[in-house]
């Protein structure tokens, strides 16, 4: 079992590999999205980019050396109103 520290606390994660870095899949390359994919690029922490718009997915994977994933939901929302739905929700 791994663990990660959070806050001074040690959190055990059932699966994960003991000193195995955490890797992020960051979901929409809009106006917060190409910031955090610049952010988990730097950290080393970059797993893939996704996004309705494949070619600004692409044009951040090629910058920042990471593959395009494809978005699958199991809700049964659009992936394409899903960030707008939330952002109008709050």
């Amino acid at each position: 079992m791994g663990e990660i520290s959070l806050d001074n606390r040690r959190i055990l994660i059932p699966g994960r590999e003991p000193g195995s870095s955490v890797q992020v899949a960051v979901i929409g390359c809009g106006y917060w999205g190409k910031n955090l994919v610049r952010n988990f690029a730097e950290l080393g922490a970059l797993a893939a980019i996704c996004d309705p718009n494949k070619a600004a997915a692409e044009e951040l994977a090629d910058r920042y050396h990471a593959p395009v994933a494809e978005f699958t939901v199991g809700c049964g929302c659009d992936p394409g109103e899903a960030p707008s739905r939330l952002r109008n929700e709050s």
